[in-house]
């Protein structure tokens, strides 16, 4: 016979019963909707909703705009946050870890053209999202292993010295402004 008292156990699945969401618009006018715990893994987005003083009861009728993210690197970045919700909270490393590996379903999200992962490492930068910033950065260092500098070059769009002569004459041909 046990003392302890019966503490009723929450299941995950009550918690996501109802949970509070909030509007994003992004730079192109796509309005994105977003769980309170995935919002939660953009500082920024965080501290933009409570400097609102957004509620519950308040979110989705007060659309938070985001400027500086389109709709394509938004839809992204809240797929990427609702999946990562519900994480355990990794404790901040002080040394770089060399082996970590990026998961499957977040690699197939950042499989995307280069462009594309720069723009979103940008938008990842402005909202603050630690653990996307990670994996992203952690996909472009994986594109550059065990490349030749020349590989690197067209991964990267890098132009050679030949090329970069080419465009600095081509600049210093061509008039400037007249005044």
């Amino acid at each position: 016979m046990s003392l302890e008292p019966e503490v009723p156990i929450v299941q995950i699945e009550e918690v996501k019963e109802n949970p509070v969401l909030y509007k994003i618009i992004s730079s192109d006018n796509h309005v994105f909707t977003i769980s309170e715990h995935a919002v939660k893994l953009s500082k920024t987005l965080w501290d933009l909703i409570t400097n609102l003083g957004l509620t519950a009861e308040n979110a989705l009728d007060n659309p938070i705009p985001v400027e500086n993210v389109n709709g394509k690197n938004m839809e992204r970045i809240v797929q990427f946050c609702e999946r990562h919700k519900y994480d355990e909270e990794e404790q901040a490393y002080t040394n770089f870890i060399r082996e970590f590996v990026v998961p499957e379903w977040d690699r197939q999200l950042l499989s995307i053209d280069n462009e594309e992962l720069f723009q979103l490492i940008l938008a990842t930068n402005y909202l603050d999202i630690p653990k996307l910033m990670d994996y992203c950065c952690r996909v472009i260092g994986d594109m550059a292993k065990e490349k030749t500098p020349e590989e690197l070059r067209i991964i990267y769009g890098i132009p050679t010295d030949a090329e970069d002569d080419a465009l600095e004459r081509s600049a210093s041909d061509s008039p400037g402004p007249s005044g």
